[in-house]
């Protein structure tokens, strides 16, 4: 929602330092730009905590993600194709509230159940991902935090 500074709970002197957004399917951890090929001012951190997310999901079960720029979504399978999409959340985030670690992380499987990850598999990606996200929060920025 584009009311969310207006409208957001924050007391004064907090700060947002981190969003991910949860999505499936695709086994990718992404970070901004989504609307433009040019890197984010922030790529070399973006790329670092990436790293950190993948190995950490990869230690928990072996299942790999990839770290990419939200415009590279589909440039792994297609590499003729870029996906420039505007209206992210992770692109949002991380341009208008000044929040350099804004990601999206697109869980299991990589299309072979589409929507419908397979129960035996639910709790697994929970597990991995549980982990993966305290890798981020190790590996996070506190720009601008006391």
């Amino acid at each position: 929602s584009s009311g969310i500074n207006a409208e957001w709970p924050l007391r004064p002197g907090e700060k947002i330092v981190l969003s991910i957004s949860y999505h499936s399917y695709s086994q990718l951890f992404l970070y901004p730009w989504g609307y433009t090929k040019n890197p984010s001012p922030h790529r070399t951190h973006h790329t670092k905590v990436g790293e950190a997310f993948a190995r950490a999901v990869a230690a928990r079960h072996g299942v790999h993600y990839k770290n990419h720029p939200v415009v590279n979504i589909w440039h792994d399978r297609f590499p003729g194709s870029w996906y420039e999409v505007s209206g992210t959340l992770i692109d949002w985030v991380h341009h208008r509230l000044g929040v350099v670690d804004s990601y999206g992380i697109e869980l299991r499987d990589e299309g072979h159940h589409d929507f419908r990850l397979p129960v035996n598999q639910i709790l697994a990606t929970g597990e991995e991902n549980f982990d993966g996200l305290l890798a981020v929060v190790d590996n996070i920025a506190y720009y601008g935090a006391p």
